[in-house]
């Protein structure tokens, strides 16, 4: 999360959107406000998100553009090194 914190930061044309799944919007409250975290995070209550993206395993990266297109995805953490090599990838 601070890495995603941090990317968020230095990217200002793309957004981070954070989508917690089927927990409770007070846990995700409490997790996000401790860490002093800033980016939108959305909660997927039911795990209709999780079910539409075919996500197998927590946590998953999607690159979407700004179409809705899905430009790619990465089943597993990214560190903020990964985040700026796949974004520079979409970008050129």
């Amino acid at each position: 999360m601070p890495d995603l914190q941090r990317f968020d930061n230095e990217n200002e044309d793309l957004v981070v959107l954070a989508v917690n799944v089927m927990e409770e919007k007070d846990i995700v409250q409490e997790y996000i406000d401790e860490g002093g975290y800033d980016f939108e995070v959305v909660l997927d209550k039911d795990g209709a998100v999780t079910r539409t993206y075919l996500v197998g395993g927590f946590p998953t990266s999607y690159f979407i553009d700004k179409e809705g297109i899905l430009l790619g995805g990465v089943p597993s953490m990214l560190t903020y090194d990964q985040m700026n090599e796949i974004i520079t990838s979409i970008r050129e």
